[in-house]
């Protein structure tokens, strides 16, 4: 499992090369996706309780039928950038069937999972422990910030090995379509974090 691993973030054109055969595997992209929600969810929880900004810690009580919806995102996430590249890379003579498509876009995922974390390790590091100053605290967040997008950036380029050895098209076609899934991803969360700074100022 970690050579397939190392394989996929290291050597994508390789790894994606060997995953598009007519069998398919949902089980080992799921769980990447799963793993990432789950972090996703947890994370404001983890980051208020070690804040030293004087935030109350968040109430973790989440209602049982509510429970399921939240880890039904990502999946819904997977799908929707799985039909976003399906589509692009058949305007582009793409020649892969969408349930390939969908198993390797969910690999793509492995760098977005790995940024779930970056939150964590933000919350805990800034953290009453060290009680580290706070300009230092900025740089840390900056730093954690561009390290997010250079792995946003990394999941297009994976994205690109996939399409490009899934649906048989050129490398350059594949990457328009991956750059094309970064802009819709990046443009989302824009919108969300706008949403958030409207919501703090009224």
């Amino acid at each position: 499992m970690y050579n397939e691993i190392k394989e996929l973030l290291f050597s994508p054109h390789a790894f994606f090369a060997k995953k598009t055969g007519p069998e398919f595997n949902l089980l080992i992209p799921g769980a990447i996706v799963l793993i990432g929600g789950m972090i996703g969810l947890i994370s404001p929880y983890v980051v208020s309780y070690f804040s030293h900004y004087g935030l109350e810690p968040v109430n973790i009580s989440i209602p049982a039928l509510a429970f399921p919806l939240y880890l039904l995102g990502p999946f819904v996430a997977w799908f929707l950038f799985s039909c976003i590249l399906y589509v692009i890379c058949k305007l582009a003579s793409g020649t892969g069937t969408f349930i390939l498509t969908l198993q390797n876009t969910g690999y793509g995922v492995l760098p977005l999972t790995i940024i779930s974390t970056f939150p964590l390790i933000q919350g805990i590091f800034l953290s009453d422990f060290g009680e580290i100053p706070g300009t230092f605290d900025l740089g840390v967040m900056w730093g954690v910030n561009l390290l997010s997008l250079l792995f946003i950036f990394w999941a297009g380029y994976l994205w690109a090995c996939a399409m490009e050895k899934t649906q048989a098209i050129s490398y350059g076609k594949s990457l328009v379509a991956a750059l094309i899934m970064v802009l819709i991803y990046l443009g989302y969360h824009l919108i969300v974090l706008l949403g958030m700074a409207s919501r703090m100022q009224s």
